[in-house]
């Protein structure tokens, strides 16, 4: 099943939301400063939560974002 990436940021709060697919009850757990992962009942990450994010990226000097995606090809039979 196709998942959308949907992100959310609250420029007031300094927040950044990424989400998998639909909204859905999850288990959150802080992996790192400021960072919260997001699972669902089945252990499966649905999301992730980054605090401060804006002034985290500022700190880091960097005119783009520090985020690695994986991409898959999705063909229907």
């Amino acid at each position: 099943m196709e998942k959308r990436l949907k992100l959310w940021y609250d420029k007031e709060g300094d927040i950044l939301e990424i989400s998998a697919g639909e909204p859905q009850e999850a288990i959150s757990e802080e992996i790192g400063d400021d960072v919260v992962l997001h699972r669902n009942f089945k252990k499966e990450i649905v999301g992730f939560t980054i605090l401060n994010f804006r002034r985290r990226f500022e700190k880091m000097g960097r005119e783009d974002l520090p985020i690695s995606v994986e991409f898959f090809a999705l063909s229907k039979t």
